[in-house]
This record gives structure tokens, sequence and C-alpha cells, in this order.
């Protein structure tokens, strides 16, 4: 009998380190997208920025966006939190968080993000002071 027990309790050990496994493969995702987003931000270039967000959330004026990504000054981000919706009409979404370093100043930092054909695209975000909503 306890040959048993203890193959179940191994298989249950198993399967419970899968499971972390797979959340937290699924979780470093829409950071890994965001860290890029920032990166190129921080090397002013707001054209790849912009060819990075989510389609639906890109505006029709590029080079306004092109304008505000050029001109946030980032010089760092720490992000490190992430929560991820697989309940929206829209797909799964995720909410990334954390600080970003703008003219020096440590400042709060939230993008969102949609999954879309299994890769994670920025939609809208709150750098600082500056905000895009998509439109």
């Amino acid at each position: 009998m306890w040959p048993w027990i203890l193959g179940a309790f191994i298989v249950l050990a198993l399967l419970g380190v899968g499971c972390v496994a797979f959340f937290v493969n699924a979780a470093t995702k829409p950071v890994d997208a965001s860290n890029d987003f920032l990166a190129l931000a921080q090397a002013d270039n707001g054209a790849a920025a912009y060819d990075a967000l989510a389609p639906l959330c890109q505006t029709n004026n590029r080079p306004a966006f092109e304008a505000l990504i050029n001109d946030l000054n980032v010089t760092g981000y720490d992000l490190n939190g992430v929560a991820i919706n697989n309940s929206s009409g829209a797909g799964t979404a995720a909410v990334v968080t954390g600080t970003i370093t703008l003219d020096g100043a440590a400042q709060s930092a939230q993008l969102d993000l949609q999954e879309i054909d299994g890769t994670w695209r920025v939609c809208m975000f709150i750098l600082g002071q500056t905000v895009y909503n998509g439109s």
C-alpha cells in the first residue's frame, strides 16, 4: 500500500511543479514584451515603438506618437508586477507595472497589453505623467 501512496504523492508533486512552471512562463511573456517596448523608448526609437503597438491601439497620428516616445527621455525602468486577465472579451490581456526613470526621476509605470496570435503587444500605457490610451 505504501508504494501506491508514495507513487501518488510523486505524481501530484510533479504535476504541481509543472503547473507552477507553466504559470511563471506565462507571466514572464507580457513583462518581456513591456521591457522590449521600453527599450525602444529608451533608445528614442518612436518608429519601432509604434510598430510594436497592438494594431487596434495604433493611432492615425503616427508622427505624434513617435514624438511622444522620443521626448520621454527614459533613462531606466524596472517592471516587477504583472496581472493577466483571460476573461476579457477582446482576448487575453495583461497589466504590467513597475517604475520608470524619466529625466532622472523615478516614477510609476503601467503598460496594458493584449495577446494577439500568441504575441504580447502594448496597447496603452501610463509612464509617469505621460498617458497613451490608443487614441
